[in-house]
């Protein structure tokens, strides 16, 4: 029985502070034929459900009457139709359709508290008093379920992260960071409320973007920014250009699981200093899919579950995303437009679900699970979508720093390696 259940507890904390569960169903009394009898009295709440088989978590949605939050109550996985170990039954109260908005917000405003533009004084974030209207300006932009904590929280940990915060020093005369919702929004209007911040600015702007912060970097030069291509240069770090299968609709059962097995990694102490909540991910997201359709569902229906996502559906690889079609047009990248990738093959111990979760589909004979990704990732990103800024275009060599199959770096630790720094400091001087 496993008995790593720090996990679970920061999954019910996250719950609690969600405030998402639902209360278990309480029968009522009727009567008939002069016999009283006792009902389950119908409820709208979802069940969440956590199994483990062969060292991988899986999020499921079998229904299951009177459980409790934390796991007082197991059922064995012959109960639920499920092969492997339950690890908890947790009831989610469900959403109305009308209630998905809201939700999304919610949920926004736990992973990105501080949404708006935010200034680098002294080693930390806080409140912009106005941007600079001429000079340089190096700017940060985060990624999905993220926000710009996650920079200054990875970037001591690398061996020349205090190097890199006086470069900055030196070479700017302001470092701001655009924290924005990344659910409820799509990328394109992040870029156009970035765009309201920076319109009025003559500086030089250097960008730093970490993963779908890069779609929204790309929106704002490319549709609404109306500097000269020489006042902007951009770093793009993990990047979904071409989208990523985790946001594929028909993964997203398979891409919630993946969440949680990565939490539970960096939980059991890493040394990620990640600012991404993945608990608070995988059971908000979970609530809002499931009260719209089964995880387990096809598609169209999955589809226009995604779509009701705008900040997930703008980063979706499929065939008709409109919007990453608009997207890639020809770029002009000479001196403009670098990037970073990888291909994470882990070999510590810690990340041995991986290999095991990409065959789990293989093994489950009754699943309709699907493999998040087709070929290389980081985790997160396929790596083939971190340069591919259009069909048939080939990147410059020279304004990649390619990690190629790496053991040690992943979608949640770039920043904390000396050669990204390094890459980002050679680029931009």
């Amino acid at each position: 029985m496993n008995t790593d259940r720090g996990w679970l507890d920061s999954l019910n904390a996250e719950i609690g502070r969600q405030g998402i569960a639902a209360e278990p169903s309480r029968p009522q009394s009727i009567r008939g034929g002069g016999r009283k009898r006792k009902l389950s009295k119908p409820t709208d709440e979802l069940v969440m459900t956590v199994v483990e088989q062969d060292g991988v978590l899986r999020i499921e949605d079998a229904p299951v009457r009177g459980v409790q939050i934390g796991g007082a109550r197991r059922r064995g996985p012959r109960a639920l139709g499920l092969a492997g170990e339950v690890m908890q039954t947790t009831p989610l109260s469900k959403l109305e359709s009308n209630q998905i908005g809201s939700a999304l917000t919610t949920l926004d405003q736990r992973l990105t508290p501080n949404q708006g533009m935010r200034e680098l004084k002294h080693g930390k974030l806080v409140p912009m008093d106005a941007v600079r209207k001429t000079g340089k300006i190096f700017l940060f932009v985060h990624g999905t379920f993220s926000n710009n904590d996650m920079y200054t929280g990875q970037i001591p940990h690398a061996e020349n992260g205090d190097a890199f915060f006086h470069w900055l020093e030196q070479h700017y005369d302001q470092v701001l960071a655009y924290d924005h919702p990344t659910l409820a929004v799509s990328p394109m209007l992040n870029a156009h409320l970035l765009n309201e911040h920076l319109k009025e600015t003559k500086a030089s702007i250097d960008t730093v973007c970490h993963s779908r912060g890069g779609l929204v970097t790309r929106w704002w030069l490319e549709g609404f920014d109306r500097a000269p291509l020489d006042k902007r240069r951009v770093v793009f770090v993990a990047s979904p250009l071409n989208g990523t299968g985790l946001a594929a609709p028909p993964n997203i059962k398979n891409s919630l699981s993946l969440l949680l097995n990565i939490g539970r990694v960096l939980e059991k102490a890493t040394g990620s200093a990640s600012a991404i909540p993945f608990m608070a991910v995988v059971s908000g997201l979970f609530r809002i899919f499931n009260s719209i359709t089964a995880l387990a569902a096809k598609t169209p229906v999955v589809d226009a579950a995604v779509a009701m996502v705008p900040g997930l559906s703008g980063m979706s690889r499929v065939n008709n995303n409109f919007e990453l079609i608009q997207q890639r047009q020809p770029p002009i990248v000479d001196g403009r437009y670098f990037t970073v990738r990888s291909n994470f093959e882990p070999s510590d111990p810690v990340w041995k679900f991986w290999k095991n979760f990409r065959t789990m589909p293989d093994r489950l004979k009754n699943s309709a699970a699907d493999l998040v990704f087709d070929g290389k990732n980081d985790l997160v990103v396929d790596t083939p979508s971190m340069t591919n800024f259009q069909d048939g275009f080939r990147f410059p060599y020279d304004q990649v720093l390619d990690y190629r199959t790496s053991a040690t770096v992943h979608h949640t630790n770039y920043f904390e390696q000396k050669r990204t720094l390094e890459f980002i400091m050679k680029a931009l001087t």
